[in-house]
This record gives structure tokens, C-alpha cells and sequence, in this order.
């Protein structure tokens, strides 16, 4: 632990770095299908047009390219509060670390594409250990049903790897938003890099789609509407959390991944803070 007993840590909530976030309303896909807010407001993120590594100054960066380099003590997520601004189906939420991404990939072809490939080098976890790989729809791919797999280096420096086949495409899995975390090979634990995605058939329409390699920090089960008698949900480091607190680098380029209650349309807008503290 960061912090020698219960006293030491509420001493370090109380002078804690505090941050607000606000994403906006849009359709975030079919019912129980992840969804990334990167490109909503506040602080869209655009979708990226070469390989890049992100930080915590990449434009849609959930706490709005707010950095934390005032201390080079290691610094944990302590705390976070959220609730949806619209009274609707309960939203679980994941919160990431976005490490790399890229775009310019295509919905309407069936051949092993690498544009904009490998995925630019990791400059967090660099090891790959715990990283992640989705493929992340930037603009709608067509309604044709698929699946979709990439070729990647694993955790251990092995290239080639295969994730396995995740179902893309048709309609409810074409949508702008839509995020499909791509389940890696047996026995990896982890992404370095992205070096080629095939589709097993074209869906029709091109769209825009791209590599995102991300960190999971937190999930968050049962985000409430604002509208609720039950409130927002806090979460505690300490209290909810196994008094476990989560290593937090200055550089976090903070994202949230959302998945709606089955049977329901995700269309939400999220509002909370967050809260950092040092570990002296």
C-alpha cells in the first residue's frame, strides 16, 4: 500500500487532486455492446489519421487534457463519482488508460489491411503486460454481418499472435462509437502492438475504423440515472475497493468505455469527478 494506515489516506483525500468530467449524449450503439466516449464532448476526440501514441494532451481525453505533473510522487486513484444525466437503463462504465491509437481502416474489404499499422509504441506500460486491443468505429461500417481478428505481438515480444474472432458488422454492430475489445490468443496476457486486422467478409460500407491498445484501470458496475432516488455511485479506493488503490502515471490519457443494460438503447451523458492522491 502507497499509504501506511486509514488516517494517512484520509489525510491524502482531503488535500487530493480533484477533477471534473463531462461526456455528452449521443447513440453509443445496440444494447449490451461496449461503446467508447472518446469522440464525444466535452473534449471530442477526432478520429486519428496516423499511428499515435496518447497522453494526457491528446484532445478527447476524459478530464480535458488536465495534466498532474506537480509532484513526482507516485500518484493513485482514490475516488470517483459519475451519474448518468439522462434518466434511463442503468450503464456499467470502464475507465482506461488510452495508450495508442489509429485509423483509416475499412468495413468493405476482406484482405489483412495495415494501414496506419503497427500501432504506434507504447510509452505506458510498455511491456505490454495487462494492455489491451480493440477495433474502435469511427464512422458507421456496413450492415453485412462478419467477424473481425488482428495480428499482433504479445506481452512477450512474440509476433504473429492471432486474437480470436469477435462478430462485426450487420446491423447493432456498425454503429460510430462502438467498441469490440478483441480476446487475445491462449495463454497471452497482454498486447505490445497491432500490426494487421482482416475481416472474414466486407460489411458493404467503408466507414472508418482503427486499433485502439488501452490499459483497464476500473470498472463500474450500475452507473444510475441522475434522476434516481439512489443518487450518483461513488466509488472508494479504500471502502469499495478492496482497499486497493489504482497507480495512476501523470500521462494517463483517461478514457470511459460504456455498456448498457441488455434489452435497452445506450444514450447517455455521463458527469462525475475524480480523484487523485500522492503517495508520499
Amino acid at each position: 500500500m502507497p499509504l501506511a494506515d486509514y488516517a494517512a489516506y484520509k489525510a491524502a483525500v482531503a488535500a487530493a487532486l480533484e477533477y471534473g468530467f463531462y461526456k455528452s449524449t449521443s447513440a453509443l450503439g445496440s444494447s449490451g455492446r461496449p461503446a467508447c466516449m472518446y469522440a464525444n464532448a466535452n473534449e471530442a476526440g477526432a478520429a486519428p489519421t496516423t499511428a499515435v501514441a496518447c497522453d494526457a494532451a491528446t484532445v478527447g481525453a476524459m478530464l480535458g487534457r488536465q495534466t498532474t505533473t506537480a509532484t513526482t510522487n507516485p500518484l493513485y486513484l482514490a475516488q470517483v463519482e459519475v451519474a448518468s444525466g439522462t434518466a434511463q437503463s442503468t450503464v456499467a462504465m470502464m475507465l482506461c488508460d488510452r495508450l495508442s491509437h489509429q485509423g483509416g481502416l475499412v468495413g468493405n474489404v476482406a484482405t489483412a489491411q495495415t494501414t496506419n499499422l503497427p500501432t504506434a509504441a507504447l510509452t505506458r506500460y510498455t511491456s505490454g503486460a495487462g494492455v489491451m486491443a480493440a477495433l474502435e468505429v469511427y464512422t458507421a461500417i456496413g450492415t453485412g454481418g462478419s467477424t473481425v481478428s488482428v495480428s499482433y505481438t504479445n506481452q512477450a515480444g512474440t509476433s504473429g499472435r492471432t486474437s480470436k474472432p469477435v462478430v462485426i458488422g450487420a446491423t447493432g454492430a456498425n454503429a460510430a462509437t462502438q467498441f469490440f475489445p478483441l480476446p487475445l490468443q491462449d495463454g497471452d496476457t497482454g498486447v505490445r502492438s497491432v500490426e494487421s486486422v482482416t475481416m472474414a467478409a466486407a460489411t458493404g460500407t467503408a466507414g472508418n475504423m482503427g486499433v485502439t491498445l488501452y490499459k483497464p484501470l476500473l470498472i463500474l458496475p450500475g452507473v444510475a440515472a441522475a434522476t434516481n432516488l439512489s443518487g450518483p455511485l461513488h466509488w472508494d479506493g479504500v471502502i469499495c475497493g478492496g482497499q486497493k488503490l489504482i497507480e495512476y502515471d501523470d500521462n494517463c490519457c483517461l478514457m470511459m468505455v460504456t455498456v448498457g443494460a441488455l434489452g435497452a438503447q445506450v444514450q447517455t451523458t455521463l458527469v462525475g469527478s475524480v480523484s487523485l492522491i500522492e503517495a508520499a
